[in-house]
């Protein structure tokens, strides 16, 4: 009985860590992040902000409906990719994302939730 009782606490620890705080691995562009993340926000039905950092790192964190981050950490990870600059994006619960930010923020196209591409020629 004692066995059943641990294999149980056990089980059930392993499906809350897996659903709170996701692997990185798999985002590889900027763009794979914010599917992710959009992902996550539909999942969760709830307001998500994504922050990528100038280094590559990136990180979702959960945002109160009033649009305060209220940092608890959804999932978090490093990329082989470094914006120019510093990018939050919140993603809302149906997967909409709003931008916040300078220059990052101009690149990215809000409508599809990716980057567009910087060398486009007439």
């Amino acid at each position: 009985m004692e066995l059943i009782v641990v294999l149980a606490i056990l089980g059930l620890s392993a499906v809350v860590v897996s659903t709170v705080r996701p692997s990185g691995g798999g985002a590889t562009t900027p763009d794979d992040v914010v599917l992710r993340a959009r992902q996550m926000a539909v999942q969760r039905a709830q307001v998500l902000t994504l922050r990528l950092d100038d280094t590559g790192g990136w990180a979702v964190t959960t945002t109160s409906a009033r649009g305060v981050a209220e940092g608890d950490s959804v999932a978090s990870g490093r990329g082989a990719f470094a914006p120019s600059a510093a990018l939050a994006i919140t993603i809302d619960a149906m997967g909409s994302c709003h931008p916040e930010g300078g220059d990052a923020g101009a690149r990215f196209d809000p409508l599809r939730c990716q980057w567009v591409p910087t060398d486009r020629t007439p």
